[in-house]
């Protein structure tokens, strides 16, 4: 996947190759500057190296009130941080939790 000024584009087409963590735990939170995804496998660390979503349910809501509780686990340097996945991945997710 090319990484165009920093950031990489949006997935198209990721119904495929959407993968929902179990294990991953987020630390840190709001404004701590350390916000970092754990617990991955193995198969779910290969998988973002690989250009796949992961997502996790990380129990707290984006933006304080409002917003989802999913984050998408990415790939920064030699960690994986965590991120408000795209608006179509949402909802396909809050789809597939009713």
């Amino acid at each position: 996947m090319a990484v165009t000024n920093g950031r990489q584009p949006p997935h198209k087409g990721h119904e495929d190759t959407m993968k929902i963590s179990t294990t991953a735990k987020q630390t840190g939170f709001g404004t701590d500057q350390f916000k970092r995804v754990t617990h991955l496998s193995a198969d779910e660390r290969a998988a973002i190296n690989a250009g796949e979503i992961v997502v996790y349910n990380c129990g707290k809501l984006s933006g304080g009130t409002h917003g989802t509780p999913w984050r998408q686990a990415r790939k920064l340097g030699r960690y994986y941080v965590p991120r408000v996945p795209a608006a179509a991945v949402v909802a396909e997710l809050e789809a597939l939790a009713q």
